[in-house]
């Protein structure tokens, strides 16, 4: 807490950039309990996943929720005037940066380095940056914070925040073991695609490289004290030595709302986008138990066996992502 007297903090922007399936979700809504923090969730999603019948976290219709109902209105408000804001127009297409499944020339485009410019053009990556920006000061202002929380995760999103902002941008870059990782993805496959085989693990393994190559670009053009690197392991094992770690690195107190050891509370958050299990599964829910990952990753022998092989060839497979360059 700021002591009796002094200025207050300076509103910022903090990026949660990570791999999917890094737990960054459970993170932002521990993050967003801290003391003049707001967490807007994925807020790449919040125009495109809106509609009538969209529930928040806390149970309410987005439309009727106490937080979400009147910083939308608020919104389409600001964007009638002819402000930069977004448009929460539920016919509203995902803007190009964020669309999940990209052309594959764009893909090329991205795994060959080219500039953001050259692929979104840059009239539209400046009027995408102002409207969500436009839209961060708003929730700032509304809610009286000082802190806003995108979880967006995206790599090609933050470039887009780091070119210029005007609100000064923090970046907690997340990830969990690379086994678990590759894990996790293997796990998603194993449940939506029917065709998945065993045979097709190192494919999944390229696809834990391109995200880790996607994420150290995103991250080299930043100061290195704007960034924080935080281990999804380090936060559920120890959530207190998080809390303490963060709160040196912000300069002010964070703490996560815990009711217990591991248990942060859910019942403050106002989120709609993104994880289900957050959209939907905490309805009713007042806390939510932080639990370790298992030692062994669920992955069949052969499947291990390939992401070994790989990490032999890769460094990033055994390290991680770290502060430390790691050439992969």
């Amino acid at each position: 807490m700021a002591e009796r007297g002094a200025p207050p903090p300076e509103r910022g922007l903090t990026y949660i950039l990570a791999l999917p399936y890094s737990g960054s979700s459970l993170f932002a809504l521990a993050l967003g309990n801290a003391d003049g923090f707001v967490n807007l969730g994925e807020m790449n999603y919040l125009e495109n996943d809106l509609n009538e019948r969209r529930t928040c976290s806390c149970g309410a219709l987005v439309t009727e929720c106490a937080f979400w109902g009147p910083l939308i209105a608020r919104a389409k408000a600001e964007r009638a005037a002819g402000r930069p804001m977004l448009s929460f127009d539920t016919s509203t297409r995902l803007r190009a940066v964020d669309r999940r499944n990209p052309s594959l020339a764009t893909r090329l485009s991205l795994i060959f380095g080219r500039s953001l410019q050259g692929i979104y053009g840059t009239e539209d990556l400046r009027a995408y940056r102002q409207d969500h920006i436009g839209f961060m000061k708003l929730a700032l202002e509304e809610t009286g914070s000082h802190e806003v929380i995108d979880a967006a995760k995206n790599a090609r999103r933050l470039q887009v925040f780091a070119e210029a902002s005007d609100l000064p941008l923090r970046v907690i870059a997340m990830s969990r073991r690379p086994v678990d990782a590759f894990a996790a993805r293997i796990k998603r496959a194993r449940r939506r695609n029917r065709f998945y085989r065993q045979a097709l693990a190192p494919a999944y393994v390229f696809w834990l490289l391109h995200h880790y190559r996607q994420m150290r670009s995103a991250l080299k053009d930043i100061p290195p004290r704007s960034v924080y690197y935080l281990n999804y392991e380090d936060f559920v094992s120890d959530p207190k030595g998080t809390e303490k770690a963060l709160s040196r690195w912000y300069g002010r107190t964070v703490s996560f709302g815990r009711t217990g050891p591991a248990d942060i509370r859910l019942d403050q958050a106002h989120v709609y986008t993104g994880n289900i299990w957050i959209t939907r599964g905490t309805k009713g829910a007042e806390t939510v138990t932080l639990r370790p990952p298992p030692k062994a990753p669920d992955l069949t022998r052969f499947e291990l066996a390939q992401f070994r092989f790989f990490a032999l060839l890769f460094p990033v497979l055994r390290h991680g992502l770290t502060p430390r360059r790691v050439r992969s």
